[in-house]
């Protein structure tokens, strides 16, 4: 669920932040992007469904949504500097952040199809598509010691 207006998660007040990782510990890389509160708002009027944020001018994120068991989030091109110039990703997690509430998280190994199963066609140098509608994890898995916060944007 979605933090109550007001709370200590409400984006609105408190900003967001994603961190986007690899978790399959194949390499170091992290990114943090900052989402500044000025770009949320509340989704819902005076039944709060939610929170919507809307990236100002070129940044890494363009919008995110969230709602009841459903966070969206879209954004990459240029300004993305989560890199795949390694071989392999195995296996990639998201973290958000809501004001100063932790809690969401998603990881998802990399896809694997054909038969037998492989995933050289999605994980591999500049591509890695996820495993489809992959469960949420019990804990979220730990960020990489030692990775580097490469692009703490602010929007």
């Amino acid at each position: 669920m979605p933090p109550a207006a007001g709370s200590i998660g409400d984006p609105t007040l408190g900003g967001a932040a994603l961190t986007v990782y690899n978790s399959a510990g194949l390499t170091n890389d992290v990114v943090v992007v900052d989402l500044q509160a000025g770009g949320w708002s509340r989704v819902g009027g005076s039944s709060l469904k939610g929170y919507r944020y809307k990236g100002v001018g070129e940044g890494p994120i363009k919008s995110v949504v969230v709602k009841a068991d459903e966070i969206t989030v879209m954004g990459g091109k240029d300004k993305w500097t989560y890199t795949l110039n390694e071989p392999r990703q195995g296996s990639v997690a998201v973290r958000l952040r809501l004001g100063d509430m932790d809690g969401w998280c998603a990881d998802a190994p990399a896809l694997a199809q054909g038969k037998p199963p492989s995933t050289a066609k999605s994980d591999r140098p500049d591509l890695f598509k996820s495993q489809r509608n992959a469960p949420a994890p019990a804990v979220c898995p730990a960020v990489p010691a030692g990775g580097s916060a490469s692009g703490a944007f602010l929007d």
